[in-house]
């Protein structure tokens, strides 16, 4: 009996779980066109009701005649879109025109969509009963949704849009201010770019977040990564950071965050590696409103943005690259023939630069790693070369930790340490074995450790002294 109940539980679970599975939405999929490129026009901020027909018929005039002047491939409707009075018949009116000119969109709630008329799952329903929209609804509310974008042939992942609920105000007491994304959410990103990134042989595919709520780092990347647009009224972010903006750093995959909520403000900014973009507003309280239009091109690392204006003029024509190198590395067909690299020691030496032109070689060992700790008391030089083995065909960061200046080569990328927080770079390693040539100057005491991570590991660590050989 006992056996019997046990099996019964488990074909239930399987079954319940079977469900979930089958439940579980697909990404959504469009394509690059034949000419390599993939426009997306992204409106915000049009606080619509029906209530006000005459507003309202304009604001609906104004996106029809962008969408027909840029022809984009993807509508990005990035929240506080309807938020007034008669939203049910506004989400009909503001959407059944995508759904007649056969333009995908995707709605992404802001913070004043959920202080109307109607609960989350209604509004839910009424997007996702149009034909035109990829929203899901797996959760009774709108889904966070990454939408796959392939080659124009249709037969690889090219890029990846994300459109994330950046929700509406703080759940933590006594910190009053607009909401975040949730660690929930940032798993989910996660989980999403690993495997995209898997699928593409462990390197991170081009991708770009779209939410309501400006990060928390938008405000410093402003002042210290300005980079085009104006700043008419600083950055209304949540209190807290919850983390995403690291999240996108460690997965090296999103080019671009674009979000809307401060009305007043449309500027491109960076901090790191990614550009955190604003929207143009779009609604009658602007009194430039328009459309920010975002074009990638398949294969490039980056996107070219303009802000297409109510009147028909474009401004803000910006170009952004993003500053990670993603050419493979391929692995030497040298073979390596015993543990450690070459380790020579110079003298007479008053910079990195000159160490093998005006040092004096004082001697030259094999050791088991490039790693130095000590006191010399005088300005010295060290040189390390070898081969470096890479046990995996992935996106690795590299760190070299010198006290002083270092240089760290592989293959034919180098890159130099002045500060040891500073020394990380990204390179894209087949597995195999690399030539190395790793500088240390110093003056006196003197640190060198080499530290590195894969792609899906989150903490860098020391290279192991088994990983270094010799020819």
């Amino acid at each position: 009996m006992k056996r019997m109940i046990f099996c019964a539980v488990l074909l239930m679970v399987c079954m319940a779980c079977s469900r979930q599975a089958e439940q579980q939405p697909a990404d959504p999929e469009l394509r690059f066109n034949n000419n390599g490129k993939f426009k997306i026009a992204q409106f915000t901020d049009t606080h619509l009701g029906y209530d006000r027909k005459e507003v309202f018929d304009a604001a609906v005039k104004m996106m029809k005649n962008i969408i027909e002047q840029e022809k984009p491939d993807l509508v990005m409707l990035t929240g506080d879109i309807v938020t007034g009075n008669q939203m049910k018949k506004a989400f009909e009116h503001l959407l059944t025109p995508l759904d007649r000119m056969g333009i995908p969109f995707l709605y992404l709630m802001g913070n004043h969509e959920r202080e109307g008329e109607l609960p989350g799952w209604e509004m839910a329903e009424a997007v996702t009963s149009h034909p035109a929209s990829l929203n899901t609804r797996l959760s009774g509310n709108l889904d966070d949704v990454a939408i796959r974008v392939m080659s124009a042939d249709g037969t690889r992942l090219k890029a990846v849009l994300y459109g994330m609920d950046s929700n509406d105000y703080s759940v933590v007491p006594d910190h009053w201010d607009y909401g975040w994304i949730s660690h929930t959410q940032i798993d989910w990103y996660r989980t999403k770019s690993q495997a995209f990134t898997r699928a593409n042989g462990n390197l991170p595919v081009p991708s770009y977040t779209f939410i309501h709520i400006p990060l928390t780092e938008y405000a410093e990347a402003d002042k210290d990564g300005h980079l085009t647009g104006l700043n008419n009224e600083g950055v209304f972010s949540a209190e807290l950071n919850s983390g995403m903006l690291a999240a996108m750093e460690e997965c090296a995959d999103v080019h671009g965050v674009f979000c809307g909520h401060d009305h007043s403000n449309d500027f491109v900014s960076k901090l790191g590696a990614v550009a955190q973009v604003y929207g143009r507003c779009s609604g009658d309280g602007h009194p430039d409103r328009g459309a920010r239009i975002i074009e990638l091109t398949e294969g490039d690392y980056g996107f070219r943005t303009w802000i297409r204006e109510h009147d028909g003029d474009v401004v803000q024509d910006y170009t952004y690259h993003y500053p990670v190198d993603y050419r493979l590395r391929k692995a030497s067909s040298a073979q390596a023939k015993e543990p450690g690299v070459r380790c020579t020691r110079y003298t007479g030496v008053t910079s990195l630069e000159d160490i093998e032109t005006r040092g004096k070689a004082v001697s030259t060992q094999t050791v088991e790693h490039p790693r130095v700790s000590g006191n010399e008391g005088e300005p010295t030089g060290f040189v390390f070369e070898g081969m470096l083995y890479v046990p995996e065909t992935s996106l690795w960061t590299l760190h070299i930790m010198a006290d002083e200046h270092g240089s760290f080569t592989i293959d034919d990328f180098t890159f130099r340490d002045t500060d040891w927080h500073r020394g990380l770079k990204r390179v894209y390693l087949e597995e195999g074995y690399h030539p190395i040539k790793i500088k240390l100057f110093t003056k006196d005491y003197h640190v060198l450790k080499l530290q590195w991570r894969p792609q899906e590991v989150d903490r860098l660590t020391e290279i192991p002294k088994a990983n270094f050989f010799v020819e």
